[in-house]
């Protein structure tokens, strides 16, 4: 099998995936778009979404400790906002965020997990606290109604929404691979994930309602290789993974496509894994354009963790920085921000480096 060539692209509104990936991770309802990242087919029309614009419309001002944060209660509300200690050197920094499908849960990790119940306006929007975090778990999954915080890198663990221990997700553990990572598919049905061994987890969500004792053994397990072990890294990277946006097709970035219904792989794999760090992320856009990123050695192809496609794949959204797929145009809305999410109704919320959060609202 080939180890896999650089496939973190080539510069804003260039993604690049490697020979063989873009067919397989296509979804269905875009089979055969000769669309790409940096261009398509259609390239003489008139594209509106290059005029969108998004304007600061609430701030919710982080909470700021000189120390150790406090202690909280599962389920305990916070007074103010996403808190943030001075003197703990970035370790209580925001690492991810995450939305529900109907956009009215929030959820925020840095130093803590909070929920928080979104506001129309956004400025009155309150948290409840789940869960501690940690910069070496920085991944978080939210499932789409809401109910279920997924959160992974050095191990893995589900949290409910009212701050209890799910299952133990049954994940492989051989110790030969890393880190691990946990995904929900967008329609909620799914929840597939990687541990720190070749393979892959597939779980039904409806069964996650068990006792945190329990261990769960997957409903599905897919092959899936680690990557070769580095110089200065004994074990080798997990195959990323992520959802067709139509929930059709579980793609890898080693070209591998998997059919949700049946789970059967329908395209094969072409390649290894590539070396990847906690941030690691592969992400596919409506059109079937797959994007790997990491943040090794600083964040690339885009500056900021977990960079993710709006729904229609006119943008891509990195941190407070957003790139127009077509043209290559760049807004920056936050250059210290480390990672942005887009919201269902297409505004952007995004964490400051001091986990201040700012609704951004889009208008054409």
């Amino acid at each position: 099998m080939l180890t896999a060539a650089l496939v973190l692209g080539c510069g804003p509104g260039q993604p690049t995936a490697a020979a063989g990936f873009a067919g397989a991770a296509g979804s269905s309802s875009a089979a055969g778009s000769s669309n790409t990242a940096g261009g398509s087919s259609a390239a003489a029309a008139p594209d509106e979404s290059a005029s969108w614009i998004w304007a600061a419309c609430g701030a919710i001002a982080s909470e700021v400790f000189p120390g150790l944060l406090p202690e909280y209660q599962p389920g305990q509300a916070i007074k103010g906002g996403h808190p943030f200690s001075s003197g703990l050197d970035g370790s209580s920094r925001i690492t991810a965020l995450a939305m529900s499908a109907d956009g009215q849960t929030l959820a925020s990790m840095g130093g803590v997990a909070l929920l928080w119940s979104v506001a129309p306006s956004f400025v009155d929007s309150r948290a409840v606290y789940l869960d501690h975090a940690l910069p070496e778990w920085p991944r978080l999954a939210l499932s789409p109604d809401g109910r279920w915080l997924a959160i992974s890198g050095d191990g893995w663990r589900l949290v409910s929404r009212e701050g209890e221990r799910g299952p133990f997700l049954s994940l492989p553990h051989e110790g030969t691979c890393w880190p691990a990572q946990l995904i929900f598919s967008p329609d909620g049905q799914w929840l597939v994930g990687t541990g720190f061994g070749p393979g892959i987890g597939v779980f039904r969500v409806a069964d996650l309602e068990q006792p945190s004792d329990l261990t769960l053994t997957p409903f599905a397990s897919l092959p899936a290789p680690c990557g070769p072990a580095g110089a200065e890294r004994f074990l080798g990277p997990t195959t990323r993974l992520a959802f067709t946006p139509d929930s059709q097709a579980l793609v890898t970035e080693t070209g591998a496509r998997y059919r949700t219904n049946d789970w059967q792989l329908v395209a094969d794999p072409q390649l290894l894994p590539l070396d990847h760090g906690l941030s690691g992320a592969l992400t596919v856009s409506p059109d079937g354009t797959p994007l790997l990123s990491d943040c090794l050695e600083g964040c690339r192809p885009y500056p900021g963790r977990f960079p993710q496609y709006n729904a229609d794949g006119t943008w891509i959204l990195a941190g407070g920085t957003l790139t127009h797929v077509r043209t290559g145009s760049v807004r920056v809305l936050d250059p210290s921000s480390p990672v942005g999410i887009f919201t269902p109704n297409g505004d952007i919320i995004a964490a400051s480096e001091d986990n201040t959060l700012t609704r951004y609202c889009r208008s054409e």
